[in-house]
């Protein structure tokens, strides 16, 4: 159930910056000092939307908001995990019905 979740989590968390304008170039890096590695543009490659039929996306951050965005995504795993484990959804029992035998 936790590996369903966290899928889903890790899909949403990737999304919204699926959904950007992928035409737009990466920002340019200031030519008068050479950038800190936190400041260095990183493109990563993302296979395309199910049935879609356009090839795979490039998404392009710097170091510093890719930091960004993993941190917030998995503060947003550790909520939901949070959430659930208070809700007391864990099921003490063997299998759908409970009971465990």
């Amino acid at each position: 159930m936790y590996r369903f979740v966290l899928g889903c989590l890790a899909v949403l968390a990737i999304g919204p910056a699926m959904a950007g304008d992928d035409t737009t170039p990466p920002p340019a890096a200031p030519s008068a000092a050479a950038p800190s590695d936190l400041d260095r543009v990183q493109c990563r490659k993302y296979p395309p939307p199910l049935g879609s039929r356009i090839g795979e996306r490039h998404i392009c951050h710097t170091k510093r908001e890719w930091d960004e965005i993993e941190r917030n995504s998995q503060d947003a795993v550790n909520g939901l995990i949070r959430q659930g484990d208070q809700s007391g959804s864990h099921n003490s029992g063997g299998g759908p019905g409970g009971g465990g035998g």
